[in-house]
């Protein structure tokens, strides 16, 4: 889980952004919606509201960079283009995995494509004296981890390690236990993050894959869609494409397009009784919900962090409500929800969120953009403070915290109906 994330220099953030999923100690309700770790409240969702193109997306795709960096995997190009704020770009994120809490910070020069600087610290769990445990620190010009050889000279040993290739990566000392369970929590962290952007087509392979090789995920996912009441009596995958009515014109426009997969004609629905292809007979949105109900039991199995954009693209409200319901679910302990929606319904302080839940996203200036916790904006006792079981979607939509669009089209209206050229 991701307790605290921090970047700066990142496409449309020239600022450091602060993002705290640590659950405020003010807020008294809705404790289902945290998990408690040790002394630690960690929450299990946040929600990001804002206009377009504030940056929203940006925010998940910095998370999906430094999984890449984490992962010695090329993320492309990644500082603010309308500052003056250099070619690196930092990150810290703190993160629990496997019972234990860390630090990775990372300073990263996409132009260069250098790493040019890392630290990885073990954190206190809150349990007993505050104590933070370095397992390693290096820069351009120095190199020190735990259990480091005092013998080794640093110059010599600063020339064994790439600054082009993530150190942890790098360093394999089987004999070093702490380094070995420590480079075992760091890969599985990262590997837990996984983001998914609803408004492009959501890749169904993972969803096939479980249904063939997971007997408990095949059973997770069939429920899953008939509890969507998506108007099917049945739902599957079968390796023996069969079809209850005939497709032959359907067929011959779906193949000639280049992006056809043939393995999507073996997922079928049965509407009425007639077994057919679902990409032929189901919409946009219940092909969505078929494909994220993959990733949405890997999450919660394997206790994964979802990061979704646009979580409510071509959803019903209360279907997108229920899926964020789930992960606030007190069954739910280690799995994390992260989104984006323009779905001002799912402002719900008296049922499904807490303020501390609610990110505000909007510009602070020309070229940057800024993100701001509802909570820590908006207290209960601030003159325009919001209660925490307030109703606040009018607010919101009335424009009352800011990060809402305010558009003029009347004016182009009359541009189009005028009779001037």
């Amino acid at each position: 889980m991701i307790c605290r994330f921090t970047v700066e220099n990142f496409k449309a953030f020239a600022e450091k952004v602060d993002l705290v999923f640590y659950a405020d100690g003010n807020i008294k309700r809705l404790d289902y919606n945290y998990e408690m770790v040790g002394r630690e409240k960690i929450l299990k969702t946040a929600g990001f509201y804002g206009p377009n193109n504030t940056g929203k997306t940006c925010l998940f795709l910095a998370l999906s960079s430094l999984r890449s960096l984490m992962l010695n995997e090329y993320p492309g190009r990644l500082i603010n283009s309308f500052s003056n704020k250099g070619n690196v770009t930092s990150f810290v994120v703190e993160y629990f995995i496997n019972g234990r809490f860390y630090t990775y910070s990372v300073d990263y020069n996409s132009i260069t494509r250098e790493y040019e600087r890392e630290k990885l610290v073990l954190k206190s769990d809150g349990e007993s004296e505050n104590t933070n445990d370095v397992i390693f620190e290096r820069s351009k010009r120095r190199i020190v981890w735990k259990g480091m050889d005092e013998n080794l000279i640093g110059t010599i040993v600063q020339t064994l390690f790439s600054n082009s290739f993530p150190f942890m990566l790098a360093l394999k000392d089987e004999k070093n236990k702490e380094i070995r369970r420590a480079r075992t929590d760091y890969i599985a962290f990262a590997n837990s993050i996984v983001l998914l952007r609803m408004d492009r087509p959501v890749d169904i392979l993972k969803t096939m894959d479980l249904l063939r090789t997971d007997p408990k995920a095949g059973r997770f996912i069939k429920e899953f869609v008939k509890n969507c009441d998506l108007n099917i009596d049945d739902f599957g995958f079968d390796d023996n494409v069969v079809c209850s009515v005939p497709i032959d014109e359907e067929l011959r426009l779906a193949t000639a397009s280049p992006d056809f997969n043939k393995e999507s004609l073996k997922f079928y629905s049965k509407h009425n009784g007639y077994r057919v292809p679902t990409i032929f007979f189901d919409s946009i949105g219940t092909m969505k919900l078929i494909a994220l109900s993959g990733y949405i039991y890997e999450a919660l199995r394997d206790g994964k962090v979802l990061i979704v954009d646009e979580i409510d693209s071509s959803l019903h409200h209360i279907l997108t409500k229920s899926i964020v319901a789930m992960f606030n679910n007190v069954l739910n302990t280690k799995a994390q929800l992260l989104f984006t929606t323009h779905d001002v319904m799912l402002l719900d302080l008296k049922e499904m969120f807490r303020k501390d839940q609610v990110w505000l996203v909007d510009l602070l200036k020309q070229g940057s953009s800024k993100a701001e916790r509802m909570s820590d904006k908006f207290t209960a006792r601030s003159e325009d403070g919001i209660r925490g079981d307030e109703d606040i979607t009018r607010h919101y939509l009335k424009g009352r915290f800011g990060a809402i669009p305010t558009p003029d089209l009347f004016s182009s209206l009359e541009a189009a109906v005028s009779d001037e050229q």
